[in-house]
């Protein structure tokens, strides 16, 4: 069979339906846009073919379906074994993958387009298991050879792969994520909101997320202030409840259930300040929902935010719990800066748009 040289397959996989993380979310928008962009265009330039395979929809009984879940065996045996062989058969001149996770045997003819978006389970280890940083090493190296070209999600992600694995830079093109349309939204709709007195915390509970030195900030910070805890998960981690127990803290501290979008953006609005306190990120898109919901930001003075935020946050030592309540307690007190950060907030993340990155990877996808 004559391989059609203009087509592009899209390999996206899922566990279910209720699939959502930095990843998914990455991945729907980026693809939703860049279908939308291929039809406003020519559609003999470039065809894309979505596969989507939902690989836990018709496993039974249901305690087995759990089990490969949890142990993502089910996912290796299908990137690993299953999926080789029907990009095989796939008549198509280029597989983009967003992820990092191309499968090790290599019997198609396809050339490949592999996606990083950060090296967590090297940089943060004790959040992995020895298996699944053993997997990613091989992955990722995997990618990286491989690839002919590779998208990555910031800045300073390209300048890690180029630094750790000696990468040309001219294979790697940064694709920007972009918040949720519901917080975009709320840039139109710039009304005084009341603030109330809490700090708000959302994003996970791994170690890099550094939540534990915003816990043990919080005794210098205003006591009039509480700290609210929007985490990914419904529960603390045991050792996080420990040190709000022996800080007693208990009382200043409010740990909700996962929210919904809608509830989210009242959360951001209400909030006096917003603080995201990570070690390590490939992108962090919280401190941009926050900036886009009037909300003024403090983050780690890492390289990555420095990168998305710029000079709409105020930036502390997320190794010095002492220095984070330090920056916060100035934006409570300081009403100037606070709305002087709102206002570079909103500019700042008018900066990211998944139209504009869909075009990026449309036109690179072309001209491969």
């Amino acid at each position: 069979m004559k391989k059609d040289k203009k087509k592009v397959l899209i390999w996206i996989k899922a566990f279910s339906s209720k699939t959502s993380g930095g990843l998914s979310y990455y991945n729907k928008y980026l693809i939703d846009n860049l279908k939308k962009i291929a039809k406003r265009n020519n559609a003999d330039q470039m065809k894309l073919c979505i596969y989507f395979k939902n690989i836990c929809k018709d496993v039974k009984p249901k305690w087995l379906k759990t089990l490969l879940v949890k142990t993502n065996l089910l996912g290796f045996i299908w990137d690993q074994l299953i999926l080789p062989v029907k990009l095989r058969r796939v008549n198509t001149k280029i597989v983009f993958f967003p992820t990092w996770k191309l499968p090790f045997l290599k019997i198609y003819s396809s050339k490949e387009v592999g996606t990083i978006f950060d090296f967590s389970p090297i940089k943060s280890p004790e959040s992995h298991s020895l298996l699944e940083k053993l997997y990613f090493r091989l992955t990722i190296n995997t990618c990286i050879r491989r690839s002919i070209r590779i998208i990555t999600i910031s800045k300073t992600i390209k300048k890690e792969i180029i630094n750790k694995y000696n990468t040309e830079s001219s294979k790697i093109k940064v694709v920007y994520p972009d918040i949720h349309p519901i917080y975009k939204k709320q840039i139109n709709k710039r009304t005084a909101k009341q603030k109330e007195n809490y700090i708000l915390y959302v994003g996970g509970y791994r170690a890099r997320k550094n939540v534990e030195n915003l816990i043990k900030a919080l005794p210098y910070i205003n006591r009039k202030y509480k700290l609210i805890l929007c985490g990914a998960k419904n529960k603390l981690p045991k050792k996080l409840n420990q040190l709000i127990r022996e800080a007693n803290l208990s009382r200043r501290i409010i740990q909700t259930e996962r929210l919904s979008l809608e509830e989210l953006v009242r959360k951001y609005k209400k909030a006096s300040v917003f603080v995201y306190p990570s070690v390590y990120e490939g992108f962090g898109l919280p401190p941009l929902e926050a900036m886009a919901c009037g909300t003024a930001t403090a983050v780690s003075n890492l390289p990555i935010f420095n990168e998305t935020c710029g000079n709409a946050a105020i930036k502390f030592n997320p190794y010095n719990p002492r220095d984070i309540a330090r920056k916060i307690n100035r934006l409570l007190k300081d009403k100037g800066l606070r709305e002087k950060l709102v206002r570079r907030g909103y500019r700042q993340i008018k900066k990211f748009s998944w139209d504009k990155s869909a075009l990026s990877l449309y036109k690179l996808l072309l001209g491969i």
